[in-house]
């Protein structure tokens, strides 16, 4: 295992933990900083060729990092995770289609 540089963690672990904090808190109105947050970081890894015409097809693929849980900690987090999922799949049926409710700070 690599330990991870502080430089790293500072610019994309800990802001991120911070921002579901303030989440869990209800502190957080504007829930799209979440995706800003989640998706800044990830580079798109760009490559072309050409196709039977000469023209130029590109394929973008986004690259990204993530977290893992310790095998010890793995069952109780796909409960945690799949509580979750099914949480916020209620809550979306209720106010899917509704840009102004879907944008509305709440608690799950």
């Amino acid at each position: 295992m690599v330990k991870l540089p502080g430089k790293f963690l500072e610019w994309n672990y800990y802001p991120r933990r911070r921002l579901i904090e303030q989440m869990i808190k209800g502190e957080v109105r504007d829930y799209s900083r979440f995706f800003l947050e989640f998706t800044r970081h990830n580079p798109v890894l760009c490559t072309a060729a050409l196709d039977e015409n000469n023209k130029v097809e590109i394929n973008g693929k986004v690259v990204g990092v993530g977290y893992v849980v310790k095998k010890k900690y793995l069952k109780k987090y796909i409960e945690i995770f799949e509580n979750h999922l099914q949480k916020t799949d209620i809550a979306y049926e209720k106010v899917k289609g509704n840009k102004q409710e879907l944008n509305r700070p709440r608690k799950l």
